[in-house]
């Protein structure tokens, strides 16, 4: 009996707690809170599935309203009523994901695999973790395992999308082919454009990409033409495909890649911003921590910069953006050594990821190292053959360093094969050809034998 008071007096103190916290929340969830509690005190013999589910499905409703801490806090309930509920440990890391907080979600789902071995939904959710941290070979392994269990199109063109990023376009290309059996044209274009971006076809990937976001009403297409923009080293208009995505209801990744192009095109304040709030509201998010110190970096606050990317450290030491963030406002503040440091551990993190060899080519031209410089850059374009900005920054360098005019001019002559219109690739050839034929090695005949006056004379002349 003891035991049995000792439980219902600990329900009894949960209610009290409740019945006075709901004096200081909206009185509509106070009293859902309140009858939560009291349904859970006349439960107390029902078996512990039944209470789980209980949990479980109150912590739907919560979801479904946006209310993610009431959420968290439910389907804990329900993992602690039953500690196999793997869909309850699965929809909690949902809930971490939606937070910003993706390495508790990486470790919930950890111990939700254990119980749903062959949930889709599950390597879906790690495969698009992974894709939003620039991991886009690991995240194409998830994509992989989830097409495999549930063949959600949706899941389909996500590995394509990966696999794309990671270089592997030929696979990608496959995947489109299912792709086209399932999906409606604009998305179909969509990837194709994203496909022929990858390949480097410039011009191709423009068009079908803006054919697709003209006839869109979602914030896909309009994010993957803003995308394409940033990478071709054009932000402005990518500021208004991106605007555009974030006004059709784009997630919080839409909102970080606007943020990105307002800080390319100069725009540091207004980025800064749009991002300042969402440091309170995804306070335990890195990737928002990160964005807001590159945003800081733009106005040249290094300090607080620092102080936001260690911030964002903090919630993952081995996030490649929140590592490039850092090494920006250690670059800024003059500190090359420590940001080349920061930068390298980026592109080891996300090999992918195009910016990490950019910037670190950059630190690497500060400190006077050309060679280095021109390797980072060509890892760049192996990863990603779509990013334009990382080309034509590799021929400039080349263009500087006559030494290096004709390893630019073959990449020159390889991009213009998949492009041969873009004129500032076709400028740059031109200004590497005079420069590798006036640099050319002279060729000169090889040495005569020496035939002095003395040594053409005949013998008999000689001895006289």
């Amino acid at each position: 009996m003891r035991a049995v008071a000792r439980r219902e007096g600990g329900r009894f103190r949960r209610v009290l707690e409740l019945i006075l916290a709901a004096g200081f929340v909206h009185g509509t969830v106070g009293c859902e809170l309140l009858q939560d509690a009291f349904d859970d005190l006349r439960g107390g013999g029902r078996p512990a599935e039944e209470r789980a589910a209980e949990s479980f499905s109150r912590g739907e409703t919560y979801l479904a309203r946006g209310d993610l801490d009431a959420a968290e806090s439910a389907f804990r309930q329900a993992i602690s009523d039953y500690s196999q509920f793997g869909e309850a440990s699965l929809m909690l890391a949902k809930v971490y994901h939606l937070r910003g907080e993706d390495a508790r979600a990486l470790l919930e789902l950890g111990s939700a695999e254990r119980l749903l071995p062959e949930s889709g939904d599950l390597h879906s959710l790690r495969g698009r973790i992974h894709f939003g941290q620039g991991r886009y070979g690991r995240a194409a392994q998830y994509y992989k395992k989830a097409v495999s269990i549930g063949r959600d199109p949706q899941d389909l063109q996500q590995l394509g999308l990966a696999l794309a990023r990671a270089g592997r376009v030929e696979d990608a290309r496959e995947v489109m082919k299912e792709l086209q059996e399932s999906r409606t044209a604009h998305d179909t274009r969509m990837f194709e454009g994203l496909l022929k971006a990858a390949e480097g076809e410039a011009a191709a990937a423009r068009d079908l990409l803006q054919q697709a976001a003209a006839k869109a009403g979602d914030p896909e297409p309009h994010a993957a033409l803003g995308w394409f923009l940033m990478q071709q080293g054009e932000p402005r208009e990518a500021r208004e495909a991106l605007n555009k995505a974030v006004e059709l209801g784009g997630n919080i990744a839409v909102v970080r890649s606007y943020v990105e192009a307002l800080i390319d095109a100069g725009e540091a304040e207004q980025a800064r911003g749009m991002i300042e709030p969402y440091t309170v509201s995804r306070a335990r998010d890195p990737l928002i921590h990160a964005a807001y110190a590159r945003a800081l970096v733009g106005l040249g606050r290094y300090e607080e910069a620092l102080a936001a990317a260690n911030n964002a450290l903090r919630f993952d030491p081995r996030l490649a953006p929140a590592l490039l963030a850092r090494g920006a406002a250690l670059e800024g503040a003059g500190d090359i050594d420590s940001a080349v440091e920061s930068y390298r551990a980026a592109s080891r993190e996300a090999p992918g990821l195009s910016e990490a060899y950019r910037l670190l080519a950059g630190a690497y031209r500060a400190q006077g190292r050309t060679t280095d410089a021109i390797n980072a850059l060509e890892r760049l374009i192996v990863h990603d053959p779509s990013d334009r900005r990382g080309a034509i920054a590799l021929l400039e360098l080349c263009k500087d360093n006559p030494a290096h005019a004709r390893r630019g001019l073959r990449l020159a002559n390889r991009l213009l094969e998949a492009d041969p219109r873009d004129r500032r690739i076709l400028r740059l050839r031109g200004e590497l050809q005079s420069l590798a034929r006036s640099h050319s090695p002279q060729r000169t005949p090889p040495p005569r034998p020496s035939r002095s006056k003395e040594a053409a004379e005949p013998e008999i002349i000689r001895g006289r």
